[in-house]
């Protein structure tokens, strides 16, 4: 997948963290958890850096893509 800059991703999980901790979602406590470890992950990094987005079937895993270090990695459940 295409590297997007870490101003990219902050921007939008700010949003759902803001949603998230002012009631108008209700994520599980694990997303939660997510987005308050993805936004400070992302707001230590420049906001040029290059952040990566790997999926699989089983996670989502965001990773500084100069560095490879692992900023945040949140396990997908599908129910069927």
């Amino acid at each position: 997948m295409k590297d997007r800059p870490a101003d990219h991703y902050l921007r939008i999980y700010r949003v759902k963290l803001a949603m998230a901790e002012g009631g108008t979602m209700r994520p599980t406590a694990a997303a939660l958890a997510f987005f308050r470890r993805f936004v400070a992950a992302l707001e230590a990094l420049d906001v040029n850096a290059p952040v990566r987005l790997e999926t699989t079937q089983a996670a989502a895993r965001f990773t500084d893509a100069r560095s490879g270090m692992l900023l945040a990695e949140m396990q997908l459940k599908y129910d069927i």
